[in-house]
């Protein structure tokens, strides 16, 4: 057997009142920080508004992008990486300003906006990274490039099947993302003239947008009264198990004191360090 500490003896409780006041210190400056900037410093879904999830092709300009969306008012909008880095993924953030469900659809549509603005998508153009699968359909059955107008119900089951390709080749083996229509036309189900057709009558974005998350500040409000209650309850549940697990109230006291006191350490990192709990 391996040896890592050879005479492990310890005097831990000799070094209590060190740790017990620094971690009061800490705890103080903590909640002192919380204090000070209003309470916890709520996520979007407990507080309401809009959370946007982008993929974009290549690392996208944060700065532009800030830009963008303070051009259009929503200076206070957050920008925030997730995912793997080489994903080049963000969630776009904005909290809702005014009342009402207009308030938080104009909060969205107004993220949509700086996006396409800050990356020049074109707006005579069918999306090809955008649409889907019904759309999609209904444009290569109405300009019929491979000329199937003669057969009605074939035309419908073919364009359907060719849309189907597309759509499910791009979300599934190219992240969401078509980078250039050499994809599209390197693709054996999908025939040369349907591949040039889109080529000339369509456009790659450079982002996707994956999901979109509008919380209104009702539910906001009940989403937070939920989470406090179930820590309660939790807490309390523990309380329980710990004072009929423990019949001497030294170390059910001492364990309880434990459990207040991880809790309130969490919550003084989180503000401290300006963490949202969400």
């Amino acid at each position: 057997m391996i040896e890592l500490f050879r005479d492990a003896n310890y005097d831990f409780l000799g070094k209590k009142w060190y740790c017990i006041s620094l971690s009061l210190l800490f705890i103080l400056v903590g909640l002192g920080s919380m204090v000070a900037k209003g309470g916890p410093r709520f996520g979007i879904d407990f507080r309401g508004g809009t959370l946007v999830e982008v993929k974009f092709a290549q690392a996208p300009n944060l700065d532009q992008l800030r830009a963008a969306l303070a051009q259009r008012g929503l200076g206070s909008s957050t920008i925030q990486r997730y995912g793997p880095e080489q994903n080049h993924e963000l969630i776009i953030g904005l909290e809702q300003q005014g009342s009402g469900e207009e308030a938080l659809d104009a909060g969205r549509l107004a993220i949509l906006e700086a996006l396409r603005a800050t990356f020049a998508t074109p707006t005579d153009k069918l999306d090809l990274n955008q649409v889907g699968l019904d759309t999609l359909t209904e444009r290569l059955l109405a300009a019929d490039p491979i000329a199937l107008a003669a057969q009605p119900g074939q035309a419908a089951t073919r364009y359907r099947e060719i849309a189907e390709t597309l759509t499910r080749a791009r979300d599934t083996q190219r992240g969401g993302l078509f980078r250039s229509f050499e994809e599209v036309g390197g693709m054996e189900e999908v025939p040369p003239a349907v591949a040039n057709f889109l080529e000339r009558n369509a456009f790659l974005s450079p982002f996707v947008v994956r999901n979109i998350e509008v919380v209104g500040p009702r539910v906001g409000q009940q989403l937070r009264q939920k989470a406090l209650l179930a820590t309660g309850l939790a807490l309390a549940g523990i309380l329980v198990y710990i004072g009929l697990r423990f019949p001497q109230w030294v170390y059910s006291s001492a364990a309880v004191i434990a459990v207040f006191h991880d809790v309130a350490v969490t919550l003084g990192f989180l503000s401290l360090f300006d963490y949202e709990i969400s």
